[in-house]
C-alpha cells in the first residue's frame, strides 16, 4: 500500500543515490526526474500514474510533441504544469524501462548524467539504437498514454 510520503521519499532518495555533486545539464531534466518518478511509483504501469490527467492536459493545451531535452518548467508554472513535466519524464523513462529493462535505463542515466556522454552516444552504447529514434519513440509513448 503506497502513500504520498512513501513515494516522495523514494523519489528524493533516488536523487540522493544517483546525482552527481556538480548537478546536471537541464537538457537531461526529464531523465533525472523520470528515473526518480519511476522509483517513487514502484514501477506502476503508465495507465496508473497519478499525474496522467496533468500530462494529458499539458499535451493537449500545448500540443506538446517533444523533444524531451527542451522540457523545462518556467518559474511561474502552475502546479499542474509542474506535475505534467514530471509525468512526461516518468512516461518516457517507463517506456525505456519496459523496452530495455531498468538496469539499462540506469546505465543510460549514468552515462549521460555522471559521465557527460551525449544522449546519442549513450543510447548507441547502452541500448544499441539511435537516440533520435528512441527519443521520438519516448515522445510518441507520452502522447499515446494520454490519447
Amino acid at each position: 500500500h503506497r502513500t504520498r510520503l512513501d513515494d516522495l521519499l523514494r523519489h528524493e532518495m533516488t536523487h540522493a543515490a544517483s546525482m552527481p555533486g556538480s548537478g546536471f545539464d537541464p537538457a537531461t531534466w526529464w531523465l533525472v526526474e523520470g528515473v526518480a518518478e519511476l522509483a517513487a511509483t514502484g514501477g506502476v504501469p503508465t495507465s496508473q500514474y497519478d499525474g496522467l490527467a496533468d500530462v494529458r492536459r499539458y499535451v493537449r493545451e500545448r500540443d506538446w510533441n517533444g523533444p524531451l531535452d527542451r522540457l523545462a518548467i518556467p518559474p511561474d508554472a502552475a502546479d499542474w504544469q509542474v506535475a505534467a513535466a514530471y509525468g512526461i519524464g516518468y512516461i518516457a523513462v517507463r517506456h525505456l524501462a519496459d523496452r530495455f529493462g531498468e538496469a539499462d535505463v540506469l546505465a543510460f542515466l549514468d552515462a549521460v548524467v555522471h559521465n557527460g556522454r551525449s544522449p546519442g552516444d549513450a543510447a548507441r552504447e547502452v541500448f544499441g539504437q539511435s537516440w533520435d529514434e528512441l527519443g521520438a519513440q519516448c515522445v510518441a509513448a507520452v502522447r499515446a498514454a494520454v490519447s
